[in-house]
């Protein structure tokens, strides 16, 4: 890709807030070049590039490969788990809607728990991004995207939107690992990672107790579990949380009902998630009993974090 030319294109060009995005290709690694860490997710035996294939070495089991993207995909969660299958493809009539003002409100959310765990400026590290979605956690989590090993993991192919590529150009200058599979079965070496993270997408996830299970395996020890998303506040209190927030105005009014018009335009779900938690306990409790040490946790607004090492 010319980056010159594709930022020299967005130059004065009118983007409307509520316009679908034009989508670019993530930076990826050739699959290659970190090969060594993976694993048969059947087998557990190491893997071997053989043309457009990952091989298992021990077994006849083969993977995918397109785009240098690994398809890892668990079948049988495809298959045979209907509710999560009907829930996954809610999710991403809403991904299709992402606009300008989801991505400026979440911002400061961001910053403000990458900055609290201390993770946003780790370096040499090879961190796994599960339910990570397009990827750009890369560069708006971590300030070094540069200096990290990032692997995006994922069930969905989805590319990175032009509003992400005019605040983080990074995402197009640094390369990234892109994996697609299920949070339940992670096609890592044991001791292998040193973060693990799940940024607002354990609530996606067709088992959370055998993510965090999965987690602790592929960790170094040492090695830190991150988990951040909201927690389920009823209907009327998130409404009233709102108005109170909103200073009245025609155009503020006019911003929130054009916004409910485009999502109901592009069929965007009101509840997608596979779990609805209340409290951060339940999670808590899987990564204790996982044998994970909390190092830091907090609830705030409607939100939460843990921070746990294995």
């Amino acid at each position: 890709m010319n980056l010159s030319k594709t930022y020299r294109a967005m130059i004065d060009k009118q983007r409307n807030v509520y316009q679908d995005a034009k989508l670019y290709e993530q930076n990826r690694n050739d699959v290659e070049t970190y090969v060594d860490v993976l694993q048969c997710i059947e087998t557990n035996q190491s893997l071997t590039k053989e043309g457009d294939r990952l091989k298992s070495d021990a077994s006849s089991r083969e993977y995918a490969i397109k785009d240098n993207i690994v398809d890892f995909r668990d079948k049988k969660i495809l298959e045979e788990d209907k509710n999560w299958g009907r829930l996954n493809s809610k999710f991403l009539n809403y991904h299709k809607a992402l606009t300008s003002y989801a991505l400026m409100r979440n911002l400061p959310l961001t910053h403000y728990i990458s900055n609290e765990t201390g993770l946003a400026h780790v370096k040499g590290k090879t961190i796994v991004d599960v339910g990570a979605g397009t990827g750009q956690a890369q560069c708006s989590f971590f300030r070094y995207p540069e200096e990290n090993n990032y692997f995006l993991i994922d069930p969905n192919v989805r590319l990175l939107h032009d509003q992400f590529l005019r605040i983080y150009p990074q995402l197009l200058e640094t390369k990234m690992n892109h994996l697609l599979c299920h949070a339940e079965k992670l096609p890592f070496k044991d001791n292998s990672v040193d973060i693990v993270m799940s940024l607002a997408s354990i609530d996606h996830f067709a088992d959370y107790k055998a993510f965090i299970k999965e987690a602790y395996r592929v960790l170094k020890p040492g090695g830190q579990l991150f988990i951040f998303s909201h927690l389920d506040v009823p209907l009327g209190g998130r409404v009233m949380t709102k108005l109170k927030s909103l200073k009245w105005s025609l155009p503020s009014l006019l911003e929130v009902v054009a916004r409910k018009c485009y999502q109901v335009s592009k069929r965007v779900s009101v509840d997608d998630h596979t779990f609805h938690f209340h409290t951060s306990k339940p999670m808590e409790d899987a990564m204790v009993d996982s044998q994970f040490k909390i190092n830091k946790k907090e609830e705030f607004a409607r939100y939460f974090y843990l921070l746990g090492e294995k």
